[in-house]
């Protein structure tokens, strides 16, 4: 009995320190929670302050549910409805950008001609591949097999404008979908979480978690971009891209845009044409493939969505300072050729119509000498256009207004400049 009570007794002088510590850290607690309550009755007392402030200064009035507010979500909450209150934008009109085949067939393959069991004669590749028949399908099919990629022979590169189409359908017995197309500098496959320096792709990529378009390049400028969209296992996914001017790069899924990079593509790109079943390391990607059909080439003018060929063809006219001529002569300077090109095009994408090429002049020498002037250098753009696009002499008039229609103001660099210009009009 004697020993219990004094193992009792040691116990307690051992526990004192300890209740000592819990007794301490409970009344900090207890402050900490005092300060917190404090602090926030001072906030509350200061957002209804501000708040009164903020509505003597825009004229509000108060309803009486105010002055209930007891917390910053609600205070939050009834912010954000006076926001929507007072109208949310809306946007309107259809979408104007919608896939648009090029105009001239470079190159399509359906595999018609290939037996099934074989590799298709107009392309190469890695390690692999088969034409195949699939159930429910009147096309015959390109089946991608694991890590391989396959490229389209070519004996040129791309031109600067083309479009590229394929469908392209993601199998559902196997784990991990991933299915990468794209362009490069030379035949390579797409890593599975950058493709090459060199080059750019487009992946879709399924699997139980998410679904995804990606798209991207080994670029400190430009990586991997992704999109959730829904892409059916077992059906027709339409992919397509469209290159302007070896420079702006888009990307469709079924008709519809998913990306718009302007700067993105380079001229080596166009040298090979890719599609790789990637694979990641895991075991579950080593059994990735898919398949393609129906994949259409074609060449198109200038990007037909350019400001040229919305005013010149739809509109009827198109005004340009940037044909630029040598001094008080009608020789075009080099650098003009850009945008000639998109005029020449343009006007070849309207073979019946007509065009009046006006040129202009700013107030600076002659009235009767630049007169002929601009009659000169509006001559030289039609020689341009005929020798260059072959564009028909006689659909081709050309007038010369010197500085009688000026646009701006003479007495400036600026506004001379804006008066020295050629117009276009569709008759």
């Amino acid at each position: 009995m004697k020993t219990k009570l004094i193992l009792i007794f040691f116990a307690c002088i051992i526990a004192m320190p300890m209740q000592a510590q819990i007794w301490n850290k409970v009344k900090k607690a207890v402050k900490r929670g005092v300060e917190r309550t404090v602090e926030n009755r001072a906030e509350d007392e200061s957002a209804k302050t501000t708040d009164g402030a903020i509505d003597g200064i825009l004229g509000r009035k108060k309803s009486s549910g105010d002055n209930d507010r007891t917390n910053s979500n609600d205070s939050e909450s009834q912010e954000q409805g006076s926001i929507e209150d007072a109208g949310s934008l809306t946007e309107e009109g259809e979408n104007e950008v919608g896939f648009k085949r090029g105009n001239k067939m470079i190159f399509s393959d359906s595999f018609e001609k290939d037996a099934v069991g074989d590799f298709p004669a107009k392309w190469n590749t890695n390690n692999g591949g088969e034409v195949k028949k699939l159930k429910g399908f009147s096309e015959k099919w390109l089946k991608v097999p694991p890590g391989s990629h396959i490229n389209l022979e070519m004996t040129q590169p791309l031109p600067s404008n083309f479009t590229v189409e394929m469908d392209v359908i993601l199998p559902s017995d196997v784990p991990l979908k991933m299915a990468g197309i794209g362009f490069a500098a030379k035949p390579q496959g797409f890593d599975y979480t950058l493709s090459p320096q060199n080059g750019v792709a487009a992946i879709l990529h399924a699997e139980e978690r998410a679904q995804l378009l990606k798209f991207g390049q080994r670029d400190v400028y430009l990586q991997w971009q992704k999109k959730e969209l829904n892409l059916p296992l077992n059906q027709k996914i339409h992919l397509a891209f469209e290159v302007n001017n070896y420079e702006r790069l888009r990307v469709y899924i079924n008709g519809k845009k998913m990306y718009d990079l302007p700067k993105v593509f380079k001229k080596d790109f166009a040298n090979s044409f890719n599609m790789h079943a990637m694979t990641h390391g895991g075991s579950e990607s080593k059994l990735n493939y898919f398949y393609v059909s129906n994949i259409v080439i074609a060449e198109s003018g200038v990007d037909e969505r350019s400001q040229v060929m919305k005013d010149l063809i739809e509109k009827g006219s198109f005004t340009t300072n940037e044909i630029l001529f040598a001094s008080g002569s009608d020789k075009i300077e080099n650098s003009s050729a850009q945008i000639l090109n998109q005029i020449g095009e343009a006007m070849q994408s309207a073979k019946d119509a007509q065009f009046l090429i006006i040129g202009h002049t700013d107030s600076d020498g002659d009235d009767s000498a630049n007169q002929k002037l601009s009659q000169d250098r509006a001559n030289a753009v039609k020689n341009y256009l005929t020798q260059k696009f072959g564009i028909d002499a006689s659909k081709l008039m050309c007038v010369g207004k010197g500085e009688a229609e000026p646009v701006a103001d003479n007495s400036s660099a600026a506004g001379k400049a804006q008066n020295r210009r050629v117009e276009f009009k569709k008759l």
